[in-house]
């Protein structure tokens, strides 16, 4: 019985390896790949809330770059508008996963989940700051998040001051205690965006 569970044991070392292997950073991409397939092919609460635990709670020190990390992030990527359509319909769970995707997103696609979430603001800005406290140590930058108003906004100062504008008097009508501080602190930075 002894040497069954030996050879047993043995035989299982190559796929431990493997499976270690594509754990970069605490992020194990494999199990990611899977998570986000399901989440694209049905976008529910369920597969969203799959992805949300496949992700690393903080931001890691560094993500190296791998085979399997690469091809990931490009399906991610390719296919965020299945997480933007969840957002625009005010889904919490796509609003969280939003958030926690900033632990492994940077350049085009940490700029892609700003423009996502800071647009949720004008559509339920409560339902905005409940996530963002819930998720404020993993937002990289609050001017980012705040004031990227997308491509559309691109060259046309007046649109955008009338966005973050827009975004403020959103902010403004939610009175809940437990947001104050968040809420404030967003009024904050987008006014101290206008004023550059």
């Amino acid at each position: 019985m002894r040497l069954l569970k030996i050879a047993s044991a043995i035989t299982l070392l190559p796929v431990i390896g493997l499976c270690q292997q594509t754990k970069s950073s605490g992020i194990d991409w494999r199990s990611l790949e899977v998570a986000w397939q399901a989440y694209i092919e049905k976008p529910s609460d369920h597969n969203a809330y799959r992805v949300y635990n496949v992700l690393p709670a903080s931001i890691p020190d560094s993500i190296p770059t791998s085979e399997i990390g690469s091809r990931v992030d490009e399906l991610i990527f390719d296919n965020v508008e299945k997480l933007e359509d969840q957002v625009k319909l005010k889904k919490r769970s796509a609003v969280r996963l939003a958030f926690r995707m900033m632990t492994i997103s940077d350049g085009a696609f940490a700029e892609t989940l700003d423009q996502i979430l800071g647009a949720l603001i004008r559509v339920d800005a409560r339902l905005f700051l409940e996530e963002f406290r819930n998720h404020r140590t993993i937002v990289r930058g609050l001017a980012g998040l705040l004031g990227n108003c997308g491509e559309e906004f691109v060259d046309n100062e007046a649109a955008v001051k009338k966005e973050w504008k827009a975004r403020i008097k959103s902010l403004k009508a939610v009175k809940d205690k437990n947001l104050v501080g968040v809420r404030d602190e967003c009024i904050t930075e987008l006014n101290s965006q206008l004023k550059e």
